[in-house]
């Protein structure tokens, strides 16, 4: 069963395998492309750590459920991801300081490693 900190674990393990870019999108708010075996995840500017950090997560959401979410279709993926997923983990990741300041930490180093 997947549970809020079996996902997290799932994340950071995810996280050590994707590039991150910080740029504006014509069709898309935020999007994950894979390409050379790599994946990358792109989300736009000028918005707060947190934010970054929600929209980062949510696109690696995409990355690691995407299997067993696939069977219901795109539209039901983004509203369970924004609706029950998403909201789930970050609760579950600011409710603790210190693996809230890790992801923090972490999304700094993906984006200044690119």
């Amino acid at each position: 069963m997947l549970t809020p900190a079996s996902l997290e674990k799932r994340l950071r393990d995810l996280s050590q395998m994707v590039k991150l870019k910080i740029k504006k999108l014509k069709s898309s708010y935020a999007l994950v492309s894979y390409e050379n075996g790599a994946y990358t995840i792109t989300i736009p500017p000028d918005h707060d750590d947190d934010y970054n950090l929600r929209t980062f997560l949510h696109e690696l959401v995409h990355i690691a459920c995407g299997p067993e979410l696939s069977p219901w279709g795109v539209l039901f993926q983004e509203a369970f991801l924004e609706r029950c997923i998403e909201p789930l983990m970050i609760q579950h990741i600011i409710a603790n300081p210190t693996r809230h300041r890790w992801w923090l930490k972490r999304l700094k180093a993906i984006s200044n490693a690119n």
